[in-house]
């Protein structure tokens, strides 16, 4: 018998913070390897994952970012941003 276990979170609804300016995801670019460091300290404070796209690219939720600045650490936001319609 298959049985299947719900994941504690699944279906939540994302937090508030996250979505204020409609984005789930940025992607961030921390250039100096220093500030990486730092950056890797400030994200221990947050339960998400956060995904390493480059060698100095980052993909990271509202809370990283927010962890990020509250730490001081520069970055540059190079998330794409939807184009409406040719616009």
């Amino acid at each position: 018998m298959e049985r299947r276990t719900k994941k504690p979170g699944a279906n939540q609804q994302p937090k508030a913070e996250a979505m204020r300016d409609g984005r789930h995801a940025y992607l961030l670019r921390i250039a100096a390897q220093s500030d990486q460091e730092r950056a890797l300290v400030a994200f221990e404070s947050v339960r998400e994952a956060v995904h390493s796209v480059a060698e100095d690219e980052f993909l990271v939720t509202g809370e990283h970012v927010a962890a990020l600045r509250k730490a001081g650490v520069p970055f540059e936001d190079v998330t794409e941003s939807p184009v409406k319609h040719g616009k």
